[in-house]
């Protein structure tokens, strides 16, 4: 069971999808990242692999002002539309977007102040996950992308990097210079 850990939607359960695709973060895991970076409030979100959507949920819990979701699996979208609606979440603070994450990051036009990425495993993709971001613009000055890997993390030109690891997960909380 997935719970939303801080803010407005404190405590509440988050619908976990159907899949063995998805590896949702530990609760201790999440709260450590939360921690790590402070206020939220008023934040446009990326959270990109969503899954069950408990990265870009909770940024709503505590005072992003909007959040997009990518996915590629109809069910993960499914449930974090599910998750929202329970919480009433006003659809004007997020958006779904079905596909392939490279294809959709290619084409956004908006730029976010904190990126969450948890790709699968199996996807050994940092650096070209970062050359996407650079390449189109997409993070604040002083914006945040927290990367989630079981690969080493490394250093990228333009970013500050914090690491942290629990077990076998390494999270790099990279800020935009």
């Amino acid at each position: 069971m997935i719970r939303v850990i801080s803010g407005k939607y404190r405590h509440r359960e988050i619908y976990q999808p159907k899949t063995m695709e998805v590896r949702p973060t530990m609760d201790v895991v999440r709260s450590a990242i939360f921690s790590a970076l402070s206020n939220i409030n008023g934040t446009h979100v990326l959270d990109v692999f969503s899954g069950s959507g408990a990265f870009g949920i909770e940024s709503i819990s505590r005072g992003a002002d909007n959040v997009v979701f990518i996915d590629k699996l109809p069910i993960c979208l499914a449930c974090i539309k599910k998750t929202c609606d329970k919480f009433l979440i006003d659809s004007k603070n997020y958006k779904l977007i079905k596909g392939d994450y490279n294809n959709i990051m290619n084409s956004l036009k908006q730029k976010f102040d904190l990126i969450f990425a948890d790709p699968p495993y199996k996807m050994r993709i940092i650096k070209s996950f970062f050359d996407i971001i650079t390449k189109n613009d997409l993070i604040n000055c002083g914006g945040k992308i927290i990367y989630e890997t079981v690969e080493e993390l490394i250093d990228i030109e333009g970013f500050s990097l914090k690491r942290y690891n629990y077990g076998q997960k390494n999270v790099g909380i990279y800020c935009k210079l």
